[in-house]
């Protein structure tokens, strides 16, 4: 300790992912769509490939992905993030390709599975609400 009795840290404890965009997010308390976000960025950034990456996110709040992660990402209607990303997978099979839906997007994307199997990665945010995918699969 210094002689201002404050602590001395050598070690950052916490550092901003490269790949999170630093800004204010819009996002509601307790949504949790911020803390995924930076864990996405954190695995992208470990992994290198942020120039390499895809993200396909459906309207709502999902979408809002392009604003908050430094990747290209394509917007896909409701329930068809799968499919938006089997296209984009086979049209560059170089790119790490994922989705990131909601628990009620992704229940609705059922019906258009992709096919192929091509290595795509689904990333699902689930509702605090055991109920809430009713509302948001019909949506």
């Amino acid at each position: 300790m210094s002689g201002s009795g404050k602590a001395e840290f050598t070690k950052p404890v916490y550092a901003r992912p490269r790949s999170l965009v630093d800004v204010k997010t819009h996002f509601c308390p307790g949504c949790h769509h911020g803390t995924i976000h930076k864990i996405v960025a954190e695995c992208i950034d470990r992994y290198e490939v942020r120039e390499k990456t895809i993200g396909v996110a459906c309207v709502g709040c999902a979408v809002f992905l392009y604003d908050y992660i430094d990747v290209d990402v394509v917007e896909a209607p409701h329930g068809r993030a799968p499919a938006v990303a089997t296209g984009v997978k086979r049209a560059q099979p170089d790119k790490f390709v994922f989705t990131y839906q909601g628990d009620g997007d992704l229940e609705g994307s059922q019906g258009h599975r992709r096919e192929g199997r091509l290595p795509v990665v689904a990333l699902a945010r689930a509702g605090h609400d055991p109920d809430d995918h009713e509302v948001h699969a019909r949506t």
